[in-house]
C-alpha cells in the first residue's frame, strides 16, 4: 500500500468530510505548517483552506489526490488551541469542519488573497531636531510648526499632526525634515501605542463590589465558570473592571463578549476610559479592513482588551487570561442560521480548552446556569444591593379587562406618566413589537394581507404606508391592496409606532423618541439618542428589548411595559423563562434612578403565575418555581434536546426527507432514554419561500444524542442530497421558529 506525505486541509465550504491533498511541486513540504491558510482545487474551482495535519504516513492508494495549488500564508495564522476549538465546534454542532473552521478568520481573510500587514508609519523629533529647535537653525515657519506641534503629542501619525497643522502640504514638510535628520520613523505594523491604565479612571468599589471580586479572584485556580448574579443596576460593569486590571497587569488579555451591537458599544466607550490605547471591538457594523486589523491585533498580543458581540469568541489571542461573558442569559448568544452555535456555551468550552477563567454576568441568569450551579459545574456570587437606586422599583399590574385601552395606554398609566413628567423625571414605555400594528383587515370583507414568500400576517408601518413581512423583508404598499371596492383597512393590535404617536398626541409638549430596529439604523443613531436620553432632553422613550438590557438611564423613574401576555401562553417551553428575563431587566432601567422607581405592567393575565411570582419573590423566586416544572416536565435542562430542520420549496421532499430521517434513527435508538417525534411544522411553516418542518430528539443526556447524530450524520447528508432539502440539526433549540 502506498505511503506519501500528503496535508489534510479544512476547506472554508458547506460541504462535510475530509479532505487531503499533495504538496505543491514548487513548494517544498517544509514549507507548510499547522494553521496555514492554502488555496486548492475543489471540485470545479479553487478554494481557500487551513492545513490541519501533515502526514507522512497516510495510506492514499487507490485515491487521487490533487496538488495544493499555492499557499497564502508564510506562516501559520492561527495557534493550535483555537483549531481544536473549532474542531469541537464541528462536532458538537455537527457543522462541517470547513465552514466552523472559517469562523477563526474575519472576512478578508477568507478570500483567496495574502495578508500583508498594514504599516502605520509615526513620526518622532530626532535628538538633532530638539538641538535643531532648540537653537533655532534654519527652521522654516512650517517646519518650526512641525517640530512644535510633534513635541507636544509624542509619537504621532501624519494624520494626528495634520489636526494642528494649518498647511495641507504636511507631506513635503515632513520629508524635509526627514532629509535633514530632525524627524525620524518608528514603524509599527498596527500603529497601536503601548497600553496604558488611567489612574484617574480608578474604579471605587462598594462593600459588595469589593467582597465579588475578591471571590472571584479566590476562585482563579480552580478554573470553574464563576456566575455573577447581580440584580441590575448593581455595578456589575465595575466589577469586570477591577477583574480585567489584574489581568493586565499580569500582561494578560481578556474577551468581553456582550448579546448585541449596542451593548457592545456602551461597554466599549466605558472601558476606553479607564484603559485607553488597550481596548479593540468586534461586531458585523465595522468595515472588512477594521476588523482584519483588530483581529490581527488580538492574534499578535498588541491589543489586550477585546470587547464584540458572539463572533468575537473566535478571535485568537496571543496571552488570553479571561472571558466574560455579559448578559449570559441571552438568546442572542445563539446563531439562529447557518452555523447554529452558542456563543456563551463555545466561550465555556474555549476557556477549558485553554485552562482560563471565564466569568458569566447577568442580573436574570439562564435556567442551565442555575442548575450548572445546583450540580457544582458553577461558582456563584451575588450583587444583590443597587449601586446607586436605594431598593428596587416598585410594581403595579394593571387589568386591561378593566380599562379601556385603545390607544395601547390605558387612563391608568397615562396618568402615571402625567405625574411623573410634572416632577420632572422620565419614562420609557417598552413594547417588544416594532411597526404600527401586527396586522390589517378590511372592515367590509375581512381579509388580512399575507406574505406571499412566507404565509404569515404583513405588519402595517404608518409612517411608510407599507405592510411588511417581518420574516422576509416583503413589502407592499397598503395603497396596492385591493380586497374588496371599500379598501377599508383596520389596524390590529399594537407596535411602537402605534404608542409613539398615541403619546405625541397625549403629551404634545413633551420630547417622545422611538428606539427599534425600524428607525435606529447605525450604532452611531442609537450612540447619540441614548446620549441625549442620558443628558435628559428627552422625556419619554419608546422602544422594543434594545433598550431592555445593560443601559444606565438615571432619569428615569417610570417603566410602562405593553402588552406581554403572548409569551404567557406560546407552546414553546422557553417563552415564559425569556419573557420572565425580559421583564426583569425592563424593570431594571428603573433601578438607576436616585429616587425609587415604579413599574407599570399592563396585561390581560395580571393572576398569571409568572407575574405573580416575579413580583412576590423576584426572579429568584421564579427560577425555583421554573426549574421544578421543567423537572416534572422532563425538559431542559433535566435533558437535552436536538432539533433537525428541513426546507425546500417544494413540500412533499421535506416531509420524504424527515420520514426517512425518524426511521433510520429509530433503528438505532436501543432504550427508552431516546424519543424521536413526529414531523412538526415549524411555527412559521412557510419563511422567504421555503416550507419548514423538524423533528425533535429528546435524550437524557447531552452524549446520548451526541453518539445517535454522530454515528448517522453522514447518511443523514446523503438522504438530503436524494431528496434536494437543506437541512441543520440545533441543539438545545430556542424554539420552532
Amino acid at each position: 500500500m502506498a505511503i506519501k506525505t500528503c496535508i489534510k486541509v479544512a476547506v472554508f465550504s458547506p460541504i462535510r468530510g475530509q479532505f487531503y491533498y499533495l504538496p505543491n511541486d514548487k513548494e517544498g513540504i517544509e514549507r507548510y505548517q499547522k494553521g496555514q491558510r492554502v488555496v486548492v482545487p475543489f471540485r470545479r474551482s479553487e478554494r481557500v483552506g487551513i492545513v490541519l495535519e501533515i502526514s507522512d504516513n497516510f495510506r492514499w492508494q487507490g485515491l487521487k489526490l490533487k496538488k495544493i495549488d499555492h499557499i497564502l500564508d508564510e506562516k501559520s495564522m492561527l495557534p493550535s488551541n483555537m483549531i481544536k476549538l473549532a474542531e469541537w465546534a464541528s462536532n458538537y454542532y455537527h457543522y462541517p469542519l470547513g465552514s466552523a473552521v472559517s469562523n477563526l478568520f474575519p472576512p478578508a481573510l477568507r478570500k483567496k488573497v495574502p495578508y500583508r500587514k498594514k504599516q502605520t508609519v509615526r513620526w518622532q523629533i530626532s535628538g538633532a531636531g530638539k538641538i535643531a529647535l532648540k537653537e533655532n537653525k534654519k527652521l522654516g515657519k512650517r517646519q518650526k510648526k512641525f517640530l512644535d506641534i510633534l513635541i507636544k503629542l509624542g509619537l504621532s501619525t501624519l494624520k494626528e499632526i495634520k489636526l494642528d497643522f494649518p498647511n495641507t502640504q504636511i507631506n513635503q514638510v515632513a520629508r524635509g525634515l526627514e532629509n535633514k535628520g530632525w524627524i525620524e520613523k518608528n514603524i509599527k505594523l498596527s500603529g497601536i501605542k503601548e497600553p496604558t491604565i488611567d489612574e484617574a479612571q480608578m474604579v471605587r468599589l462598594n462593600e459588595e463590589q469589593s467582597t465579588a471580586v475578591s471571590y472571584i479572584h479566590d476562585q482563579s485556580e480552580d478554573k470553574k465558570p464563576v456566575v455573577l448574579n447581580g440584580v441590575t443596576g448593581s455595578g456589575k460593569t465595575e466589577v469586570y473592571i477591577e477583574i480585567i486590571r489584574s489581568y493586565l497587569k499580569r500582561s494578560q488579555q481578556a474577551i468581553l463578549l456582550a448579546p448585541e451591537i449596542t451593548l457592545a458599544e456602551h461597554l466599549y466607550e466605558r472601558l476606553q476610559k479607564v484603559f485607553p490605547e488597550s481596548v479593540g471591538i468586534a461586531h458585523s457594523s465595522y468595515s472588512e479592513g477594521q476588523r482584519l486589523l483588530t483581529w490581527d491585533l488580538c492574534r499578535t498580543g498588541e491589543l489586550k482588551i477585546l470587547v464584540g458581540t458572539r463572533s468575537a469568541v473566535w478571535t485568537p489571542m496571543k496571552n488570553l487570561g479571561l472571558i466574560i461573558v455579559d448578559e449570559e442569559h441571552d438568546s442572542s448568544y445563539r446563531q439562529q442560521d447557518g452555523f447554529m452555535y452558542s456563543g456563551r456555551d463555545t466561550a465555556i468550552v474555549r476557556a477549558k480548552l485553554e485552562n482560563i477563567n471565564i466569568l458569566l454576568g447577568s442580573a436574570t441568569p439562564s435556567l442551565e446556569t442555575f442548575r450548572n450551579i445546583e450540580i457544582k459545574k458553577f461558582k456563584q456570587v451575588f450583587l444583590t444591593k443597587g449601586a446607586v437606586a436605594p431598593r428596587p422599583p416598585s410594581w403595579e399590574v394593571v387589568d386591561l379587562k378593566k380599562y379601556n385601552c385603545e390607544s395601547g395606554l390605558t387612563d391608568h398609566l397615562l396618568s402615571k406618566i402625567s405625574s411623573t413628567l410634572a416632577a420632572n423625571e422620565q419614562i420609557l414605555l417598552f413594547l417588544n413589537r416594532r411597526g404600527y400594528s401586527p396586522v390589517v383587515i378590511c372592515s367590509n370583507c375581512g381579509y388580512k394581507p399575507i406574505c406571499k414568500n412566507c404565509d404569515w400576517t404583513m405588519v402595517y408601518h404608518k409612517s411608510s404606508d407599507l405592510i411588511i413581512c417581518h420574516h422576509c423583508g416583503y413589502s407592499q404598499k397598503m395603497s396596492e391592496l385591493d380586497c374588496c371596492y371599500r379598501k377599508k383597512f383596520k389596524p390590529i393590535g399594537l407596535g411602537t409606532e402605534r404608542i409613539y404617536e398615541a403619546v405625541k398626541k397625549n403629551f404634545p409638549d413633551s420630547v417622545v423618541e422611538r428606539v427599534d430596529s425600524d428607525i435606529t439604523y447605525s450604532t452611531t443613531d442609537i450612540k447619540h439618542l441614548f446620549q441625549r436620553v442620558s443628558e435628559r432632553k428627552v422625556d419619554i422613550l419608546v422602544g422594543t428589548q434594545m433598550v431592555a438590557k445593560g443601559l444606565d438611564f438615571s432619569g428615569i423613574t417610570l417603566i410602562g411595559i405593553l402588552n406581554p401576555d403572548s409569551a404567557l401562553y406560546s407552546g414553546e417551553f422557553k417563552a415564559e423563562e425569556r419573557l420572565a428575563q425580559l421583564l426583569i431587566q425592563v424593570s431594571g432601567r428603573a433601578a438607576r434612578a436616585i429616587k425609587r422607581g415604579a413599574v407599570v405592567l399592563q396585561s390581560a393575565y395580571p393572576d398569571h403565575p409568572i407575574i405573580e411570582k416575579l413580583i412576590a419573590d423576584g426572579y429568584s423566586g421564579y427560577v425555583h418555581l421554573a426549574l421544578q416544572e421543567r423537572k416534572n416536565h422532563n425538559t431542559p435542562p433535566f435533558s437535552m434536546f436536538a432539533l433537525i430542520k428541513a426546507t425546500s420549496k417544494i413540500e412533499i421532499r421535506i416531509k420524504r426527507f424527515l420520514d426517512s430521517v425518524r426511521k433510520k434513527l429509530n433503528s438505532f435508538v436501543q432504550h427508552e432514554n431516546i424519543a424521536i417525534s413526529q414531523i412538526i411544522p415549524m411555527t412559521l411553516y412557510k419563511k422567504a419561500g421555503f416550507f419548514r418542518c423538524g423533528i425533535v430528539i429528546r435524550c437524557k443526556s447531552k452524549s446520548e444524542i451526541q453518539n445517535l447524530m454522530s454515528r448517522n450524520i453522514n447518511e443523514i447528508e446523503q438522504l438530503a442530497r436524494q431528496n434536494k432539502v437543506r437541512w441543520s440539526v440545533e441543539l438545545d433549540p430556542e424554539g420552532m421558529l
